[in-house]
């Protein structure tokens, strides 16, 4: 089969809510057509049909015929959007005479009924085979199609489906995919899943990821994972991101290309973290102000702007033997300004190395805190490294040394500069040129209201 494909979209509120994942496939699923028995359909989306039939004449004297149905309504459970279901509902004559059957009206304007067999000769049994296409998501679907006929006691049937109608995909987690904070020196991992909780073709066929230090592993999810899932087939997805990945705030895409109901359909992933790099500045507790690592954004709040506002930080500077320095520092508001200098704490700042685990921060809850750690550590005796050959035997890791510079670092917005509102979004941009070898710029935002 020759596939096509171009872009539309899925949001989740999932948003997924949001809006992490997007959906690109090429034209509307084709779903096989119901056959040339298939008469009596019920289709999303048609328009009212008014023109009914005749209802069936009832005898004044009889004989009469004798309407038998096993069931009237049908449960079509889960359908995915553009799935198309059918039901037969049999009915039979026990009457003495023929049984006759014409179309009445529907529930809305969206249900649509013909029937196969106008009538049913006494002692036979028709059919009404019922045909849904599910067009759009739905949580519940109740449709009804009205039958008249000729049973003095039995004058209309009112043959109903009912179900919910879910999206074809499904990713855990909904919406962006967060794999959170990566450590200095650590690999960060995450796992989503991809799955179908409906009847249906899916298959993964290859994978894209827009930055090379993010790597993908993609298997089909295991018998208990799909029934954890209450789904029918999907896919795991483990991602390993690399803690060479630029330090700040990342957005990355993951794009898979899968066989989706016999299409082949991309499917575009966004994926959210964070890297903390060897440069970490820590939040301040001035009143107004609140500093958010992970962006390198500094919101000052509100204040006079002829009196100005100033904030100052700790900054930490780990893995330089050489002293740290900013050659360069660049505004693109004049009267917004940052600083730097050295901290006058001897004791954080002589240069004291402590020994850090490879892993010590990678699994704390809480990214500041991981930092006020290692913060701590800085004002401990350094432990006396342990020999080599007695770190194999005991199984340790190997611990790596690591020097902390420390600084103050300040932003300040001059008294008497122009009243202005510079919100998040059209933050001001200050970028340090620096010597460290990992860490070459620091691209800083700030925002502010002064009135």
């Amino acid at each position: 089969m020759n596939l096509k494909s171009i872009f539309i979209t899925i949001i989740f509120a999932v948003i997924i809510i949001g809006g992490g994942i997007w959906l690109f496939t090429d034209d509307e699923v084709k779903q096989k057509p119901a056959d040339s028995h298939d008469k009596t359909i019920l289709s999303e989306g048609d328009k009212k049909d008014d023109g009914l039939d005749p209802e069936p004449e009832i005898s004044k004297s009889g004989p009469y015929p004798k309407l038998v149905i096993e069931e009237s309504e049908y449960q079509f459970g889960i359908m995915g959007v553009k799935e198309v279901k059918t039901h037969e509902f049999i009915i039979k004559n026990e009457g003495e005479v023929p049984l006759q059957l014409a179309r009445g009206k529907t529930t809305c304007q969206c249900t649509l009924s013909e029937l196969e067999q106008k009538e049913i000769l006494p002692g036979k049994t028709g059919k009404i085979k019922v045909t849904w296409e599910a067009k759009k998501a739905s949580k519940i679907f109740r449709h009804t199609a009205r039958i008249k006929t000729n049973d003095p006691e039995y004058k209309e049937v009112k043959l109903v489906i009912s179900g919910s109608v879910e999206p074809f995909l499904h990713f855990e987690p909904k919406g962006q995919w967060k794999f959170g904070l990566i450590q200095e020196g650590n690999e960060s991992e995450f796992t989503g899943k991809i799955f179908t909780r409906t009847n249906g073709t899916l298959e993964f066929l290859e994978h894209k990821i827009s930055n090379e230090n993010i790597k993908a592993d993609i298997k089909p999810l295991t018998e208990e994972e799909l029934t954890k899932l209450d789904a029918m087939k999907g896919y795991s997805v483990h991602l390993k991101i690399s803690p060479e990945i630029t330090v700040g705030a990342i957005k990355e895409y993951l794009m898979l290309k899968m066989n989706v109901n016999d299409q082949e359909t991309g499917i575009r992933v966004i994926l959210i973290g964070n890297r903390f790099g060897p440069i970490r500045i820590i939040r301040t507790n001035q009143e107004g102000a609140k500093w958010f690592p992970e962006h390198y954004l500094l919101k000052m709040g509100t204040f006079s702007a002829s009196e100005g506002k100033s904030i100052s930080m700790p900054m930490y500077v780990l893995g330089m033997n050489e002293e740290f320095k900013v050659t360069n520092i660049e505004s693109d508001l004049e009267f917004v300004n940052v600083s730097i200098t050295k901290s006058l704490d001897q004791e954080a700042d002589s240069g004291k190395s402590f020994l850090k685990e490879n892993n010590s921060l990678k699994d704390s809850p809480d990214p500041l805190k991981s930092v006020a750690s290692v913060i701590k550590d800085i004002t401990k005796p350094s432990p006396e490294k342990e020999p080599e050959d007695q770190e194999k035997k005991e199984g340790k890791k190997k611990k790596v040394l690591v020097k902390t510079q420390r600084f103050e670092i300040k932003f300040e917005v001059k008294p008497g500069s122009p009243p202005k509102s510079v919100i998040i979004k059209n933050a001001v941009k200050i970028r340090f040129t620096t010597n460290h070898p990992k860490m070459k710029f620091i691209d800083f935002r700030v925002s502010f209201v002064s009135i």
